[in-house]
């Protein structure tokens, strides 16, 4: 099976090796990938088109605005965490920088002793809605955090 191969499903697709051990089927052409995690649960991976044609078909607007929002929101939230602040969005997560010290590593194809210099790192940490939306634990609207629909209280 050649890189031409097409597959009507990622069920049909082989299986790779993938980030963290995860295993991964690709389907080549539609952007579409499938992961295992090693508990067994199958999740499909949507490409940043596919992200941008749902959120385009939840809020109504054409996909040229959809894509620059997005893209605006993602720029936005790069740009602040490389400056060094993090970016807090209640019941989502938050975004913020880490250091990750210097350390001792190796060259894989030497074996030379290296040290590996300290560096910033971004970091995500998943709030408790988002968290309870995965998990299938449904909270009523009055007792989430953060600001409601914009009506006064």
């Amino acid at each position: 099976m050649g890189p031409s191969t097409s597959y009507m499903n990622c069920a049909q697709a082989p299986m790779q090796s993938g980030f963290l051990g995860q295993r991964v089927a690709a389907v080549s052409g539609s952007g579409t990938t499938r992961r295992t995690s090693p508990g067994g649960l199958s999740v499909r991976a949507l490409n940043k088109k596919e992200f941008i044609d749902k959120v385009a078909g939840i809020t109504k607007f054409n996909k040229y605005d959809t894509k620059t929002v997005v893209d605006t929101v993602f720029d936005a939230i790069i740009e602040t965490v490389a400056e060094g602040d993090k970016v807090q969005i209640p019941g989502f997560g938050v975004f913020e920088p880490r250091i990750r010290k210097e350390r001792k590593g190796r060259n894989p194809r030497t074996g030379e002793a290296l040290i590996i210099p300290e560096a910033r790192i971004p970091h995500f940490t998943v709030g408790q809605y988002f968290k309870n939306e995965v998990n299938g634990i449904t909270i009523p609207k009055h007792l989430r955090e953060g600001p409601s629909d914009g009506a006064a209280e």
